[in-house]
């Protein structure tokens, strides 16, 4: 604010020496270096109306350049706090602007722009055809060989992700691939390899999903995110190829990036970098706006000096606006399926308590008189010998309905969370080795009990049938993602015989209930490996 009230005071100092347009022209500019100004400080609204302020005066001598700046500027204020309706509304001006001035590459960028925000809406079918005109442009355009490269990379991320089509995802992948060889760019062609890789995991196509995604993570050394991305796709991808060991390193250092990522100083220096990267475009705009005025250079020095810092500072605050609303977003849906499956929780509690402390008291209160009659009976043969059995079978009655209250809410479970209820359950059994990776968080109560219950089948399922030595319970944990491996070097069977036996339906359908996913891998004489996967978000 002092620079500001000082700029203000030079140009009424040289009012009487310049024309009105300049003047005009010049105080413009000030309320758009004040919109960044307010846009670091956190005030949008308020950096919106100082931008507003600027917008007149640019149309009184239409300066089209400059409108088609602030245009953007508040379109990505209104994407900062979600107002994506309003953000679009100014994306469409500056692509009216582009239009008019007849600039087709601003026209493109725009389009580009336009479709970053309908991926963000998850409205592909339009993202679709904002991506096909810049596709189009781009195609004629050779020297934009890079935003073509990226152009593909959103794309085959389209058909991937909301068509299914893996024909053409594949295609529009490869061609991405190709074009950031060609140009010799280390990021694009890494960014191409870890969509390909995503796409042959959807395909199942596991051998080139890994060489992709491990190709891409030796081309990343500066993006943060897309190694973490590398290195949580290759647990997926070691999990089906069965090799638990490096699905679990990954795991690990997935964790581990996350840990950094948490670091103060390690944000500090990416979020530089991000800032390095949208200031050095910005100066290609401002050097062009530059060449057309007309006052003195140290003004506009000074003007220049203060805009490339407020800039660099709204660009810092957007994303971390940005991840705080995200965060916000994730945090209200965990709080409607909590309440969502409170219902189903608490009666099972309910039913597991009544069964224990009511009917079980009973039970028990009966037991004890009948041994009180027995003892006092001792010398009655007959007598003893009419009322030993249903004395047995209520003692056995007890036993089992004790059993089925543990069954339908463990204590351990309920006080303690899943991994000390599987520790417990898992050593009751001598041939059975648990291990639980990661950091454990409470799940919502209802997933922790689907996947107790979905081990708990499994393991009895491999006592029973497999005729094993050793049982293998994984469980592998991350804020988003839960693994479960269980693996036994039993007898085996033939998966397409042995579809839904076993149990195995009423697992698949509970998996699927979730929108999990489910995968047998076994083989007669050399064991059963079955592996589930969950997305906690």
């Amino acid at each position: 604010m002092y620079y500001y009230g000082r700029a203000v005071v030079c140009l009424e100092n040289i009012e009487n020496t310049c024309s009105q347009e300049i003047i005009d022209r010049e105080f413009s500019l000030l309320h758009a270096t004040m919109g960044n100004y307010y846009s670091y400080m956190g005030d949008v609204l308020k950096a919106i109306e100082e931008y507003q302020m600027a917008l007149p005066i640019f149309e009184k001598y239409d300066r089209k350049e400059s409108q088609l700046i602030l245009y953007s500027n508040v379109a990505s204020l209104y994407i900062s706090i979600e107002n994506l309706d309003q953000a679009e509304v100014n994306m469409l001006k500056a692509l009216n602007i582009s239009n008019e001035i007849n600039d087709s590459l601003m026209i493109v960028y725009v389009y580009h722009d336009l479709c970053e925000l309908e991926l963000h809406r998850h409205n592909y079918d339009k993202a679709k055809e904002y991506a096909t005109i810049c596709h189009d442009y781009f195609k004629n355009h050779s020297e934009n060989g890079l935003e073509f490269s990226e152009i593909h990379c959103i794309l085959a991320m389209i058909y991937r992700a909301d068509y299914k089509d893996y024909t053409k995802a594949e295609f529009h992948g490869k061609q991405a691939l190709e074009i950031a060889r060609n140009h010799k760019s280390v990021p694009h062609t890494s960014n191409a390899h870890l969509e390909l890789g995503k796409i042959y995991i959807e395909m199942e196509d596991w051998q080139n999903a890994k060489n992709n995604i491990l190709t891409a993570l030796s081309l990343q050394d500066t993006d943060p995110a897309g190694v973490i991305a590398c290195h949580r796709n290759l647990v997926k991808i070691y999990i089906h190829l069965n090799e638990p060991d490096q699905a679990i390193a990954h795991f690990n250092k997935v964790n581990e990036l996350q840990n950094r990522l948490s670091n103060k100083e390690f944000q500090s220096s990416l979020s530089e970098m991000e800032v390095l990267y949208e200031t050095e475009k910005k100066e290609l705009r401002i050097e062009a706006l530059e060449k057309e005025k007309k006052l003195q250079l140290w003004i506009a020095a000074f003007i220049i000096l203060l805009f490339l810092s407020c800039t660099a500072l709204f660009f810092f605050l957007w994303i971390w606006s940005r991840e705080k609303h995200r965060i916000i977003k994730k945090m209200k849906d965990l709080e409607i399926i909590e309440a969502r499956m409170k219902g189903e929780y608490d009666e099972r509690i309910r039913l597991s308590r009544d069964l224990h402390d009511g009917l079980g008291g009973m039970l028990t209160s009966v037991n004890l008189k009948m041994e009180l009659m027995l003892q006092n009976h001792l010398s009655n043969k007959d007598y003893n010998e009419v009322f030993h059995e249903p004395n047995t079978i209520l003692k056995e009655s007890i036993i089992e309905l004790r059993r089925i209250s543990h069954h339908l809410m463990p204590l351990s479970l309920r006080t303690n969370g899943l991994k000390s209820a599987l520790n417990d359950y898992c050593n009751s059994f001598s041939n059975v080795d648990f291990n639980f990776y990661g950091q454990e968080t409470r799940l919502d109560s209802q997933m922790e009990m689907l996947i107790y219950r979905l081990i708990h089948e499994l393991v009895n399922n491999a006592i029973k049938h497999s005729g094993a030595d050793t049982i293998k319970v994984q469980v592998m944990q991350e804020s988003d993602y839960i693994a479960i491996i269980v693996s036994d070097n039993g007898c085996g069977f033939d998966t397409e015989i042995i579809s839904e036996g076993m149990g195995l339906s009423n697992i698949k359908e509970r998996v699927e209930s979730r929108n999990g996913r489910l995968e047998i891998l076994s083989e007669i004489g050399k064991g059963t490996d079955i592996n589930i996967e969950f997305q906690l978000n």
